[in-house]
């Protein structure tokens, strides 16, 4: 077993400030990381973009609601933007696959662990003290066992996407079968 506080170490927060307009990023418990303008086909982030975090790519994002699974590792882009209200971490890669890290973290036992430690009065912001979050214990094998755990995790990924994409065309097809007028 170790505990998630030997794998990861929080970020120097870095500021957005006056830099040059980064890529803005939102998390999905679905889709992980995103890029708001691809995601949403619009800007959802406020006017103000000074006090937005820089991620660079590699790091790991906490968000909120933690027990719904909305962790991500930043791989979308060498530096983009995230909410203040994110966490930020560095992720030892020395130890541990960034892929399986996330997986590890979005796995119903983790999910269930976070409950157990949620903090706040409103639902979807409540979050989980920094010293449970950390706290959290899991097996670590070896980094060529993860790195299996994670073709196959790719793999069930695209079969999911395979199986996602085969359904919107059965209904497709469907809706289009019923957009044909019946012959008298």
């Amino acid at each position: 077993m170790i505990a998630l506080g030997e794998l990861i170490v929080p970020a120097k927060v870095v500021r957005l400030g006056d830099s040059p307009h980064l890529p803005i990023l939102s998390k999905t418990m679905s889709e992980g990381l995103v890029d708001q303008s691809v995601k949403f086909n619009k800007r959802i982030a406020s006017e103000d973009l000074s006090d937005y975090k820089v991620v660079s790519r590699g790091q790991l994002v906490v968000g909120f609601p933690i027990d719904e699974g909305v962790v991500g590792v930043q791989r979308l882009y060498d530096r983009a933007v995230v909410s203040p209200a994110y966490a930020v971490w560095n992720i030892d890669l020395n130890l541990v696959d960034a892929d399986y890290l996330e997986a590890v973290l979005k796995h119903p036992r983790s999910l269930d662990y976070y409950r157990t430690k949620l903090r706040g009065s409103t639902a979807r912001r409540r979050s989980i003290p920094r010293a449970d979050f950390l706290a959290l214990g899991f097996e670590l094998p070896s980094k060529s066992d993860q790195l299996k755990i994670r073709a196959i995790n790719e793999l069930r990924s695209l079969h999911q996407l395979q199986a996602r994409t085969l359904s919107a065309l059965a209904i497709s097809l469907v809706d289009s079968a019923w957009a044909k007028p019946l012959d008298p």
